[in-house]
C-alpha cells in the first residue's frame, strides 16, 4: 500500500502500541473471517504476515532502535516458517502464533506469496541492515517460500496469487542467485499476461478487493524487480488492472461499480477511492508537486485512462465484458455494466452466491456525499450470506433479470472450504433477498408481484417473481426499516431442519429490476415474470420485458449450473 509520510508515521504510531516484545510479533483481535482460521472472532493473536509487513516497515526508517525490533520481529518469524521439505505446508507460516498449521482448516498456501514478497524487499532494500547471520537466513526463507510458490504451481486464473507468486520467484531468483526461479517467475507472469489478452479480463472479475491488490502488487514489483523480462510483464498486468478500473469506475458515485467477483465490503472506503483518484491526478498534473506527490512504489495512472475515470457520462452506455472464458465461449462467464450520470448497475450471467460475490448490484447517487444507495440480490441462511446459493442473470441496459436455486456441491459460508462431508446443511432459516439500502431509499407502492423505490433521483421497480420450495409456492415478504427496503423469498424459517439439496424438488426464486433515471412513479403495472416447466427435471425458462434465463429447476452441482447456450463475444 502507498502511503504519504504523515499516514507512515501514523501507522507505525499505532502498530508500536500494539507491539509485543515477549513474543516479537504484534497483536491484533480476530475477525469474523469464517474459513482457514478456526479460531473465533474477538480474541487477542499475534498475526505472522502483517508482524512481517511492520517489520519492513521498521527497516524503512533507517532509526537504529527500530532497527533492532526489525531484526527481532524477523527472528522470530523465520522461526515459524515449514522448513522440511517433506511436509505439504513446506515454505508457509500460519496465520496465528496461537494456530499452527495443522490445527487451521485447512492451511493458506498463500501465506507463502505474501511473506515472500516481504521477504524480497528485505533483502532488496534494507540487506546492509541487518547482519550476516540474519541476512543468510532471510534469504533461506525467502527460497522456501519460492519453492513452495513453485511446488503448488497456480494457475494465471487465481489472479492476485499467480501474479505475487511469479513475482516473488522472479524476485528470488535475482537475490539468489538462482535461474531456475527466475525462469519460472519470468513464464508464470507472462501466462498471467496471456491469459489476460486471451479472456479479456481477469478471473478474478471485476474485483475492487483484488484489483486494488493486484495494484499494489505490480506497484511494488515494479519497484522491486530489475529482470527486463519480469517487469515487461509486470506493467502489463499493471496496465490491464487499470483498464478494469477505468471501465467500472462511477464517477458520481464514487464507486467500482458491478458485478464484483471478490468485494469485502458493498462501497468503496474512502482510503481506497482516494489511492485510485490520487493516481488519476498525478497522470496529468502539470503542476510539479502534484505529479510527484505520489510515494514510491506508487505510479501515476495511465493518461488515456483518466477521462473514464473522471468525467460521468454524456448519456447512458452499456458495457459488456468476458470475465471468464471457456474453449468454446459456451460456458464464458460474461458480465453486463450499465452506467448513467447517477446510477449503475451490474450482474454476471452466471456465479455462486458467496459472502465476497455481487453478481447482482446497483448503486444510485444521493445528496449524502460519498453514500450512495446499494441495490443487491443475495441468498441468506441464518442471516448470512449463502455460499450454496447460484444465480442465473440476463440484462440489458437497466433491466436485469435473475433466478436463483440451490446448488448441491457448495459450501457454507466460504464456496468450497466448508463444503458438509454428508452433503447436509442444518438450517433454521434461508431466504432470497432483493435489497434496497442506503440513504434517501422511499418505498413508493407495492403489492405482493412488485415494489416501486426511489433513491436519490432514480426510481427502482423490483419485480417478484414465482418462487418455490421443494415443490411448493413461496410467498414474498416485504420489509422497512432505518436501512431501507427488502423483499424476501422465504424458502424455511423457525424450525432447526437438516436439509440435503441433492433430495428437494423444484427450489428456485425469480426476480427482476429495472432503474429509471427519475424518482416520478410510473402509473403503468409492471409486466410480471413468466415461468415454464416442463417437469420438475427440466430446466424452467424465465421471460420478462424481453429477457429470458432458464434455470435448473432442482438444486444442481454447480457444473450443471452453468450456460449451457453460447453467447456472441461481448464487445470490450
Amino acid at each position: 500500500m502507498t502511503t504519504t509520510h504523515d499516514e507512515a508515521a501514523q501507522y507505525l504510531a499505532a502498530t508500536d502500541q500494539r507491539y509485543d516484545p515477549q513474543a516479537r510479533l504484534i497483536r491484533v483481535m480476530t475477525g469474523n473471517i469464517g474459513y482457514h482460521t478456526q479460531l473465533p472472532p474477538g480474541i487477542e493473536v499475534h498475526p505472522i504476515r502483517e508482524s512481517l509487513a511492520y517489520a519492513v516497515r521498521l527497516l524503512a526508517t533507517g532509526d537504529p532502535q527500530r532497527r533492532g525490533r526489525a531484526c527481532d520481529i524477523l527472528d522470530r518469524v523465520l522461526t515459524l516458517q515449514v522448513t522440511d521439505p517433506a511436509e505439504a505446508t513446506f515454505g508457509i507460516w500460519s496465520w496465528y502464533l496461537e494456530e499452527p498449521l495443522d490445527q487451521m482448516h485447512p492451511p493458506d498456501w498463500n501465506w507463502a506469496d505474501f511473506c515472500g514478497l516481504s521477504l524480497a524487499e528485505v533483502l532488496a532494500y534494507h540487506r546492509d541492515a541487518i547482519d550476516d547471520q540474519l541476512r543468510a537466513r532471510v534469504a533461506t526463507a525467502l527460497g522456501n517460500a519460492a519453492w513452495a510458490i513453485f511446488r503448488r504451481n497456480v494457475g494465471p486464473g487465481y489472479t492476485n496469487i499467480a501474479i505475487m507468486g511469479g513475482g516473488v520467484c522472479v524476485a528470488a531468483g535475482e537475490l539468489l542467485d538462482d535461474p531456475r526461479l527466475l525462469d519460472y517467475g519470468r513464464r508464470r507472469l507472462q501466462r498471467c499476461v496471456d491469459h489476460f489478452q486471451w479472456t479479456g479480463g481477469f478471473n478474478e472479475y471485476n474485483s475492487p478487493a483484488y484489483g486494488m491488490v493486484v495494484l499494489h502488487d505490480t506497484e511494488r514489483l515494479l519497484a522491486l524487480l530489475r529482470d527486463e523480462p519480469g517487469r515487461q510483464a509486470v506493467a502489463a498486468l499493471l496496465e490491464a488492472v487499470w483498464e478494469t478500473a477505468a471501465m467500472s469506475y462511477h464517477v458520481t458515485t464514487g464507486q467500482w461499480a458491478g458485478p464484483h467477483s471478490r468485494a469485502y465490503d458493498d462501497v468503496l472506503k474512502p482510503q481506497v477511492r482516494n489511492e485510485l483518484l490520487d493516481r488519476v491526478a498525478a497522470a496529468t498534473s502539470t503542476d510539479a508537486a502534484a505529479a510527484t506527490s505520489l510515494r514510491p512504489p506508487a505510479l501515476p495512472s495511465p493518461a488515456h485512462l483518466v477521462a473514464r475515470m473522471t468525467h460521468p457520462p454524456d448519456a447512458p452506455r452499456e458495457i459488456r465484458r468476458r470475465f471468464i472464458r471457456t474453449p468454446d465461449d459456451a460456458r464464458s462467464t460474461l458480465g453486463v455494466t450499465w452506467m448513467s450520470r447517477d446510477a449503475c448497475l451490474g450482474s454476471v450471467n452466471f456465479d455462486n452466491l458467496w459472502v465476497q460475490r455481487r453478481p447482482v448490484l446497483g448503486y444510485f447517487r444521493t445528496s449524502v456525499d460519498q453514500s450512495p444507495a446499494i441495490l443487491r440480490l443475495r441468498i441468506l441462511r441464518d442471516n448470512k450470506d449463502f455460499a450454496s446459493g447460484g444465480i442465473r442473470s440476463q440484462q440489458v441496459g437497466p433491466r436485469v433479470l435473475s433466478g436463483i436455486t440451490l446448488l448441491t456441491d457448495r459450501g457454507d459460508y466460504h464456496h468450497h472450504l466448508d463444503t458438509p462431508a454428508d452433503g447436509v446443511f442444518h438450517i433454521r432459516d434461508l431466504r432470497v433477498r432483493y435489497e434496497l439500502r442506503g440513504p434517501e431509499v422511499r418505498l413508493i407502492s407495492r403489492d405482493d408481484k412488485h415494489l416501486r423505490l426511489t433513491a436519490g433521483g432514480q426510481q427502482i421497480t423490483l419485480i417478484l417473481g414465482p418462487a418455490m420450495f421443494d415443490g411448493t409456492p413461496v410467498q414474498w415478504e416485504i420489509a422497512q426499516d432505518d436501512q431501507g427496503v427488502h423483499a424476501d423469498a422465504v424458502f424455511h424459517h423457525n424450525q432447526l431442519l437438516p436439509l440435503d439439496f441433492r433430495k428437494l424438488g423444484p427450489t428456485y426464486a425469480l426476480a427482476a429490476a429495472a432503474i429509471t433515471d427519475t424518482a416520478e412513479p410510473t402509473q403503468s403495472d409492471p409486466q410480471p415474470i413468466a415461468v415454464v416447466t416442463p417437469d420438475e427435471d427440466s430446466p424452467s425458462t424465465a421471460t420478462w420485458a424481453g429477457l429470458t434465463i432458464q434455470i435448473p429447476t432442482r438444486p444442481h452441482r454447480y457444473q450443471a449450473w452453468c450456460p449451457d447456450i453460447a453467447a456472441p463475444s461481448p464487445a470490450r
